[in-house]
């Protein structure tokens, strides 16, 4: 019983950040950067590291 109402608790304090993030940070929606972003991460996890002089 314990459980199930600290996991209920966890999920309301979890929708309610959801929420004040939704309503404070617009989600971006210039398509150019949404739709480049994983193409980016994908180039760059393929650069080989540079040693530190």
């Amino acid at each position: 019983m314990r459980n199930e109402t600290s996991r209920r608790g966890a999920d309301a304090r979890l929708q309610a950040i959801g929420e004040t993030l939704r309503s404070s940070w617009q989600t971006p929606t210039d398509t150019m950067i949404t739709d480049d972003i994983p193409m980016l991460l994908t180039r760059l996890s393929q650069v080989q590291a540079r040693k530190k002089r």
